[in-house]
């Protein structure tokens, strides 16, 4: 596992490689916490698609992109920081990719 930042997880999740977030002041290995891992494939079948309309919409507007991955990758960061980011465990997320061997 190898800690990257947010450009280089966002070029990986366009690549159709798993991204995981972690809350920065938690430590990777820890008994309390662990990485999430995100597929691209599952969200591509699941929220954005290009040919979408309405909701998907609404995120590439906002996000002022066309790719769908991006939106993606974007509203999987909101949604994580929202739920798993406080105080106690750090107020943004660390990016982690796996490493091949």
């Amino acid at each position: 596992m190898k800690r990257v930042n947010k450009r280089q997880a966002l070029k990986a999740w366009c690549n159709g490689q798993e991204v995981g977030l972690l809350p920065c002041n938690a430590r990777p290995g820890s008994i309390w916490i662990s990485v999430s891992w995100h597929n691209p494939i599952v969200w591509r079948e699941n929220k954005f698609n290009n040919d979408d309309t309405g909701y998907a919409a609404y995120w590439k507007d906002l996000y002022h992109t066309d790719n769908a991955d991006v939106a993606n990758f974007q509203s999987l960061i909101n949604d994580f920081t929202y739920y798993n980011c406080n105080y106690e465990t750090g107020y943004y997320p660390h990016f982690y990719l796996k490493e091949n061997n």
